[in-house]
C-alpha cells in the first residue's frame, strides 16, 4: 500500500452521512442503503470499461451475500449531461443492487477518491475496512475472501 493510500484512508476512514437519488428519483440515505453488517459500495461510470466488468461480479456477490448480511451499492459518477444513459445500462447489465447517483461527484470528494472504479467495504459502524482502485480479472476473488475474513471474525461484521 502506498503512503498515499494510507494517507487517504485515514483521513477517510469513516464513511460519511449523505444523501444521494437513486434511479427511482428518491432520496437515499446511507441508513437507507447499507447492509446490518457490511456494505461493498462500487464508485463507478458508464464510460468506465473495467467498471463494467466489475459489475456482474458485484452482482454475484450481492446474490450469494445478501442473506449474509452484506449489500451492495453502486455509485454511479457520470456527470448530469450523461445520466440518461445509467437507468438502461443497469437493466441492460442485470444489476439487482442498489444504484445511487452523484452526478457532482459529492460522495467521491467527501471520500478522497480520484478514480473508478473504486470499491470499498464498510462495517457496521461505518468503519471502512477495505479500499481498491481499478480492476482487474481476480479482484473480485480478493474481494471475496475479505468479506468472507470480515465476516468470520468474531465481531467482524458488528452485527446490530
Amino acid at each position: 500500500m502506498t503512503l498515499l493510500l494510507v494517507v487517504l484512508l485515514l483521513s477517510a476512514s469513516r464513511m460519511p452521512q449523505f444523501r444521494l437519488k437513486d434511479l427511482k428519483n428518491h432520496w437515499q440515505r446511507w441508513e437507507d442503503v447499507r447492509g446490518p453488517r457490511l456494505t461493498v459500495v462500487d464508485f463507478w461510470a458508464t464510460w468506465c470499461k473495467p467498471c463494467l466488468r466489475m459489475i456482474p461480479h458485484l452482482e454475484k456477490i450481492h446474490q450469494q451475500y445478501a442473506s449474509k448480511g452484506v449489500a451492495v451499492v453502486g455509485v454511479n459518477v457520470d456527470s448530469p449531461r450523461n445520466l440518461s444513459k445509467v437507468p438502461p445500462l443497469v437493466r441492460q447489465l442485470g444489476i439487482g443492487y442498489t444504484v445511487l447517483l452523484d452526478p457532482n461527484n459529492e460522495l467521491m470528494d467527501a471520500l478522497h477518491i480520484q478514480a473508478v472504479p473504486t470499491l470499498l467495504v464498510v462495517d457496521s459502524t461505518g468503519e471502512i475496512r477495505y479500499f481498491h482502485e481499478g480492476y482487474r480479472p481476480g479482484d473480485e476473488t480478493e474481494l471475496t475472501r475479505f468479506l468472507d475474513k470480515l465476516l468470520n471474525q468474531s465481531g467482524g461484521g458488528n452485527e446490530q
